[in-house]
């Protein structure tokens, strides 16, 4: 009776969370181990296994649209998947749509799960566009580097590579540390330009003063010229 009471408080816990891996579909898939997995992505094949998962993605991304992971493979996957395969999908949980690296994140776990085979149409499919899978990388040398690197992996097929890449500590430490430095320069630059441009602006009015005193000045000097003509003629 325990044992009962404490899988409905987990399952009433499932419906009522929210993200993209919770919710009453979570619970749908994990009261139905047999129900295939209802991802429009998969254009109707029959997913029922999580092992078959990433075989029938493969296969879509002779043809892709969007991305290869939504909604219901994350609720399928986080259903089916062992402890590891949560945690990378549950670490999106609250985004109102996965992206990219979180796609690349919980497919890397269903992959090292399954132990699927090389999956290059996948791992094409998640890094087009090239900077699909550089979020939070903020340096334009590290973000070109990172690209590379990704594009150079793809074709492999192999995605906790790719993901080791795009969640390389010591990469986004360095990555930040020229982002800040950046960001420092540019702001030292924004003040100093605004500097000169007050200056020029000082300079500008102090020659517009000048110039009515030197008008003022020459107009008093004429009128003190007719004047002494008429006192002379």
């Amino acid at each position: 009776m325990a044992l009962v009471r404490g899988q409905a408080r987990a399952q009433r816990l499932l419906l009522h969370r929210g993200g993209p891996a919770d919710g009453p579909a979570r619970l749908l898939y994990a009261l139905n181990p047999l129900l295939p997995c209802a991802s429009p992505t998969l254009a109707g094949r029959w997913v029922a296994r999580l092992g078959d998962l990433l075989p029938a993605l493969e296969v879509v991304a002779a043809r892709p649209a969007g991305l290869p992971f939504d909604a219901h493979i994350a609720a399928f996957a986080a259903a089916r998947g062992d402890e590891r395969v949560q945690e990378a999908v549950l670490n999106g949980r609250g985004a109102d749509e996965p992206g990219a690296p979180l796609a690349l994140r919980a497919l890397a776990a269903v992959q090292a799960a399954t132990r699927a085979g090389p999956m290059p149409g996948i791992a094409a499919w998640l890094a087009t566009p090239p900077g699909a899978l550089l979020a939070g990388w903020r340096s334009p040398s590290w973000r070109a580097a990172v690209g590379e690197r990704l594009g150079a992996l793809a074709p492999a097929g192999r995605l906790p590579d790719m993901l080791a890449v795009i969640e390389d500590p010591a990469g986004r430490a360095a990555d930040a540390g020229e982002a800040e430095q950046a960001a420092q320069t540019s702001a030292r630059l924004r003040q100093e330009l605004e500097a000169v441009t007050q200056g020029a602006a000082v300079r500008a009015e102090s020659a517009r003063r000048l110039g009515q005193e030197l008008a003022v000045g020459g107009g008093v000097a004429a009128l003190a010229v007719a004047l002494a003509m008429v006192a002379l003629g």
